[in-house]
């Protein structure tokens, strides 16, 4: 991707030095990740129509930064149809996510890119994309917008993308899984038009459950 040569050739002609203040460094870090990209997305053998897809969809779910947490990326590949359609493919799907992503529980184009790639190789079979693109995940525990034939099997697969959520929120926040639980469940009983997102007066709700009041 970027050989020790071409590194200090790019220092010279960007910088004229082979020093890097911090904010030098970022401007380094933006030109190696788009070389990634662009390296990643050969390799991968991805066609342009498969990436403006996959990028208008993870735009969708971007939170900030540019970046998805693990709810989005359920829904980034729910999606594009790569949803996998038991617990095991979820339990399988999880524990690519932390071994992929960085600091943190988001994850950047690239990484999802990475990671649809491992998800095709893994041969697990996958739910049908939505009808509705952007319904909610969750409600109630059920998956939203997916006949899955049965409700018993609509609820213990919406169970097992609340867990995939909070076990990845857990680990890459050190928090106990209770804190996380707890939370989680509270965010979604407030989160009343099943959006995945709350304003702010849901929020003020949220924290009057927690005991805070708001002062006049």
């Amino acid at each position: 991707l970027m050989t020790p040569w071409t590194m200090q050739s790019y220092l010279h002609t960007t910088f004229s030095k082979t020093t890097l203040d911090f904010d030098e460094f970022c401007v380094f870090m933006k030109h190696f990740r788009r070389l990634e990209f662009q390296q990643y997305t050969k390799t991968q053998r991805f066609n342009k129509a498969d990436l403006e897809e996959m990028s208008a969809v993870f735009k969708r779910y971007c939170v900030q930064h540019d970046t998805i947490g693990p709810q989005g990326f359920l829904r980034f590949l729910r999606d594009l149809g790569r949803m996998p359609a038991d617990r095991d493919g979820l339990r399988r799907v999880r524990h690519m996510v932390n071994e992929v992503r960085g600091p943190g529980c988001e994850l950047e184009f690239v990484q999802a890119l990475r990671l649809l790639r491992l998800i095709d190789q893994a041969g697990m079979s996958f739910l049908p994309p939505p009808v509705v693109p952007e319904a909610p995940l969750i409600d109630n525990g059920t998956i939203c917008d997916l006949d899955l034939g049965q409700k018993e099997i609509e609820e213990e697969f919406g169970q097992a993308c609340r867990e995939f959520v909070i076990d990845i929120i857990e680990q890459a926040f050190d928090c106990s899984h209770f804190e996380v639980s707890t939370l989680f469940d509270m965010f979604t009983a407030r989160d009343e038009d099943c959006s995945g997102d709350i304003d702010l007066q849901e929020l003020q709700n949220i924290m009057m459950d927690l005991g805070f009041e708001p002062r006049q």
